[in-house]
């Protein structure tokens, strides 16, 4: 979702642009041979409308948006890839894989320039930092990992439970900081019941 328009990946193998004032399809891209299981989009000024898609293919693509076009195709990973990630500027992409790893390419020249490995079964969500130093990583483990891309190495594995994780996300401090707390030692207070748990972490919503 970008202002007033939006992507879509399917498992029709396309990928299709969307107007969200009028409900119409402004293009339709082919390029994948089996399903879209994950895309990401920014807009920047250097790129324009930028899209990252994940297919069942093993592949990645990168897309120009404004010209409807695939600038790079990117391959590597050797199961399908589950999960995609981009960084504010366009410049970085993310992706985790059944293969249990995640890798870090370069979308200007198409070249992977790390992969990052782990986790012991299928990664199911991948995030990026804004400014792409920064990942986190979800897999069917049920451990999320943390990672410095500038490295790269892990800097945390959070172990929540035996239930796999099925997506990730993390928000950026006011001051453009990212800190990792440590999980294990939090207490965690259940608002319908007053009772504090170690260790728990939860989303209340």
């Amino acid at each position: 979702l970008m202002g007033n328009k939006a992507a879509t990946g399917s498992a029709d193998q396309h990928i299709k642009t969307w107007d969200l004032d009028t409900g119409e399809c402004l293009m339709t891209l082919a390029g994948h041979v089996n399903m879209i299981h994950s895309i990401a989009i920014t807009t920047t000024d250097k790129y324009g409308l930028r899209c990252l898609s994940g297919s069942y293919d093993c592949t990645l693509g990168v897309w120009n948006l404004d010209r409807g076009e695939c600038t790079h195709m990117l391959h590597g990973h050797t199961e399908p890839v589950t999960a995609v990630a981009m960084s504010e500027d366009g410049s970085k992409g993310l992706s985790g894989s059944r293969d249990k790893s995640v890798r870090v390419w370069n979308l200007e020249t198409g070249k992977c320039k790390a992969t990052c490995t782990g986790h012991k079964k299928h990664v199911t969500g991948v995030k990026l930092s804004g400014d792409g130093t920064h990942a986190m990583s979800g897999s069917k483990d049920g451990c999320i990992r943390a990672w410095d891309l500038t490295k790269p190495v892990c800097l945390r594995t959070y172990k929540f439970s035996n239930h796999p994780i099925m997506c990730v996300d993390m928000a950026e401090g006011l001051d453009d900081s990212h800190k990792l707390e440590d999980l294990e030692h939090v207490k965690y207070q259940d608002p319908n019941t007053e009772d504090e748990t170690d260790g728990v972490p939860c989303c209340q919503s």
